[in-house]
């Protein structure tokens, strides 16, 4: 049998459960915006500005990172102060969303084979 030296794979979707790192972390974004500005901030909602953005020209152009905060500038356009609010919440996204890593059952295992 022959061994493969590298093998490469998108790790999203394919190793591991990406869109429950990225609900947890539209979760904690969430509860941080909810607590500071006095109103709830749905996750939901975060996750359907920022899908709506990366459908026009400009979204579809950008690195990921620069279309989340793009999507936080846009829910928070109407607050006074939004670009602290912009800035803590873009840590928070990114603590969570490359912090928590939760792989697909036998992943490991079948990774072991190959």
């Amino acid at each position: 049998m022959q061994r493969f030296q590298v093998i490469s794979f998108d790790l999203d979707h394919t190793i591991f459960d990406f869109d429950r790192t990225l609900t947890e972390a539209l979760l904690a974004v969430s509860a941080y915006l909810s607590r500071e500005l006095g109103f709830f901030m749905s996750p939901q909602h975060l996750r359907e500005t920022r899908d709506q953005l990366a459908e026009l020209p400009e979204g579809r152009a950008m690195p990921m990172l620069e279309l989340r905060r793009w999507s936080f500038e846009t829910v928070l356009s109407d607050i006074d102060g939004a670009d602290r609010f912009v800035d803590r919440a873009m840590e928070i996204f990114r603590d969570v969303r490359f912090s928590q890593v939760y792989p697909y059952p036998h992943a490991e295992h079948v990774l072991r084979l190959i």
